[in-house]
């Protein structure tokens, strides 16, 4: 995820367009961590302790990165 997180605060990408990029990430990354891969995304990036995968949301991350950079 590093891959993806660090350019975020260059990039400007929709976050449609953030989605078509996970898209392929998580079907390939869920079957190996023995989860189905049609389990709902909004479920997976949430938080270990809310029953969530730990994954953040890079569209999320990309605005936190913005703001970070306006401040």
């Amino acid at each position: 995820m590093k891959t993806i997180d660090y350019p975020l605060a260059a990039t400007s990408i929709s976050k449609k367009d953030m989605q078509d990029i996970m898209r392929p990430i998580l079907q390939a990354a869920l079957p190996k961590a023995c989860i189905q891969k049609h389990f709902p995304h909004k479920l997976g990036y949430g938080t270990l302790m809310s029953e969530g995968f730990g994954v953040y949301d890079p569209s999320t991350s990309q605005v936190i990165e913005h703001i970070h950079s306006l401040i």
